[in-house]
């Protein structure tokens, strides 16, 4: 077992100016009664609820009509240790970079330049305990982590939110944010090893979509062409160190065949979104999307076949172990097998009725599939028989990678990055 518990964040501290901690000096429950201030409605029915290891959530009712925000106070045992001020019309929270198994009790209060209501009832939730068989690494971030590439036993790269590229090289114990260049969501990245990577972003806010890519681990990442992409990027693979595949919404297929240097549009004949593709060889590769859109190509993409999924459900993800087995993940639990090559597809019982975003095969019949609300399922069987486990999350999880079949990284909304040696169990 790693030494885990060495990497676990400690409790940020604040300095909190006198007249603030005045401000929010607790009262004892039952004295402490939602009414109006200066015409400021207090906020009531404040529940916070642990949702991992190092986060809790806050809500509550927004009743004041003017604020200008809502201040939320945090107490650890005796001591007010953060207040935090978010913006008007506010009716959650969520507090991350918490320790485990650790008590944490909150108010938050309605503000208008130097007016305050009063406080909201208070509320307290106890983060899970982080002992595994996934253990939850602190990745130093708030924003959702949309795809993770683990390329080495402690080194791995995430990609969200506003730009964000961040790369630890000690499992989790530090991480480095890198200049992307752009504050448009990442929604993937690919390694094919530590130095060499792309990322691909959605087109917010700048107007256009980017490719990142580096060959020095994310030290530089460069903006290779083309500049002028009007649609969302959803997914980067690559088949080997030169040829790479991109997809996207209405249609979108970029290829390259020279590490990224450079990539060329494609014509798929189609206009739905595509969310994911995997490239089975240089040629042969299998993209799904939207609406139960499946499509293959065996000549590099210079033409697309669609296939048959027999559903409308959307597909996120996809993952050939051999030229004719394939699976496909999607909305509401919907889990597609192949062993022809695509032209027929089974249905297999996950079990769950959860969005299903990823799926990753650490052998012809292991595989890992993660998706909303913190599912993670495991199938040792090729999919015959899917079995959930612990996630220690109710967090959406987006994108899993395994290095082999013990160690595993998985990535997902508010920062979350979870980890395992165990095979996840």
């Amino acid at each position: 077992m790693h030494a885990f518990f060495s990497k676990i964040a400690k409790i940020q501290t604040f300095i909190i100016p006198v007249s603030v901690l005045a401000l929010f000096k607790f009262m004892a429950c039952s004295g402490d009664e939602p009414t109006s201030v200066g015409g400021l409605a207090a906020p009531a029915n404040l529940v916070a609820t642990p949702v991992s290891s190092m986060q809790i959530e806050l809500t509550w009712n927004d009743n004041a009509t003017d604020e200008k925000g809502y201040r939320v106070e945090r107490r650890v045992a005796t001591v007010v240790d953060k207040v935090k001020e978010i913006g008007g019309n506010s009716i959650r929270y969520r507090d991350v970079m918490l320790n485990p198994n650790t008590e944490y009790t909150y108010r938050v209060r309605a503000f208008r330049d130097m007016q305050a209501s009063n406080s909201s009832n208070t509320a307290a939730a106890t983060t899970f305990s982080n002992d595994g068989p996934w253990f939850e690494l602190t990745s130093e971030t708030e924003k959702d982590l949309h795809a993770v590439a683990y390329v080495d036993e402690e080194i791995a790269t995430v990609v969200g939110e506003t730009g964000s590229i961040r790369r630890t090289k000690d499992l989790g114990e530090s991480w480095t944010g890198q200049g992307s260049g752009t504050a448009n969501k990442f929604h993937d990245v690919f390694f094919l090893d530590v130095n060499s990577g792309t990322a691909v972003s959605s087109v917010f806010p700048s107007g256009t979509a980017v490719i990142r890519r580096t060959l020095n681990g994310g030290l530089v990442w460069s903006d290779p062409p083309p500049t002028s992409l009007t649609e969302d990027l959803w997914a980067v693979t690559f088949a080997d160190e030169d040829t790479g595949m991109i997809v996207g919404a209405s249609g979108t297929v970029l290829r390259t065949t020279n590490n990224g240097l450079n990539w060329a549009a494609q014509e798929s004949e189609i206009t739905s979104d595509l969310f994911a593709v995997h490239l089975i060889s240089p040629d042969t590769g299998v993209a799904v999307g939207s609406s139960g859109m499946i499509i293959k190509t065996i000549d590099g993409g210079n033409d697309w076949l669609v296939l048959a999924s027999g559903t409308m459900e959307d597909l996120y993800g996809v993952c050939f172990t051999a030229a004719d087995t394939g699976t496909v993940v999607g909305s509401n639990g919907l889990i597609l097998r192949t062993t022809d090559g695509g032209a027929n597809w089974i249905s297999q019982n996950s079990g769950v009725s959860n969005d299903l975003f990823e799926i990753h095969f650490t052998s012809q019949d292991t595989a890992y599939a993660v998706g909303s609300s913190g599912v993670i399922l495991k199938t040792t069987d090729g999919g015959a028989n899917w079995k959930p486990l612990y996630s220690n999350t109710s967090n959406t999880l987006y994108d899993i990678w395994f290095l082999d079949s013990e160690h595993g990284m998985i990535s997902g909304e508010y920062g979350t990055v979870l980890w395992t040696d165990s095979g996840g169990e």
